[in-house]
């Protein structure tokens, strides 16, 4: 399974091309801002879809934020 941060703006550009590419190769999980519904619906139709808030505080690490939300991903 690939796990791919869509966080808005041109990394969901990103995230859209490479699902497309991906696309009956590999198994995707999105990660997208919590309230996106438009983005959203666009990688619904390539894999699952987990909202998330995006990190705001700046000593927060990327890691941190990953984890959480593959931890979220795991309930769902």
């Amino acid at each position: 399974m690939i796990v791919i941060a869509a966080g808005g703006g041109e990394h969901m550009g990103f995230a859209v091309s490479l699902a497309q590419r991906l696309e009956g190769k590999a198994e995707m999980l999105f990660i997208v801002s919590k309230g996106d519904w438009l983005n959203r619906r666009r990688l619904e139709k390539y894999g699952c879809v987990v909202e998330t808030t995006k990190p705001r505080e700046p000593m927060r690490v990327l890691l941190s934020w990953l984890y959480c939300c593959l931890g979220l991903s795991l309930r769902v």
